[in-house]
């Protein structure tokens, strides 16, 4: 599920990355387009007339990127969710390696790393800031009380986030 707004520029790569994955079996792409006033529901649009696996679901009514991968939670087939963020790149085995870790320890949820690639002196505190998060992430994942769980990259049940009630009454961003 990639949620996006005003991601045309972005988005191509992305689309190609997890087009070309070696696990294909039950594996749909949603993008969920967030009032974009660009071209990005045009270029979802067109790679979908040649991959049918690949869903175009305009956010209707409320914005912003909670509210986009609600939506496309709400539509998805399969009980397993991966969240990315439209302005990243993946692996081709990026679906295949967490189906695989799935199957084997049918955890709840997986937080996956983001890797910020920053250029100069505010492109070094990003990636400072990003290796922070990540680790308060994994350290209060691992005290069984999670703040932080990067809608950017992350794998969750489609039962542990409806048992979690989604993201109804969260304020902070996704």
């Amino acid at each position: 599920i990639v949620p996006a707004r005003d991601a045309a520029a972005t988005l191509t790569v992305l689309l190609q990355d997890l087009h070309a994955q070696t696990h294909r079996a039950h594996m749909e792409v949603i993008v969920v387009d967030d009032h974009s006033s660009d071209g990005t529901a045009a270029l979802v649009g067109t790679m979908a007339v040649r991959w049918p696996d690949l869903r175009l679901v305009r956010l209707e009514g409320a914005t912003g990127k909670k509210a986009a991968l609600t939506a496309g939670i709400s539509v998805a087939r399969y009980d397993l969710l991966l969240l990315t963020d439209a302005d990243v790149r993946c692996g081709p085995m990026r679906v295949g390696t967490v189906a695989q870790d799935y199957q084997r320890r049918r955890w709840d949820m997986l937080l996956l790393p983001v890797r910020t690639d920053g250029h100069g002196f505010l492109g070094m505190l990003q990636e400072h800031e990003q290796t922070a998060l990540f680790a308060a992430a994994i350290g209060t994942f691992s005290e069984g009380a999670p703040a932080l769980a990067y809608g950017a990259n992350l794998a969750v049940t489609r039962q542990a986030f409806e048992g979690a009630g989604g993201y109804m009454g969260e304020r902070w961003a996704g």
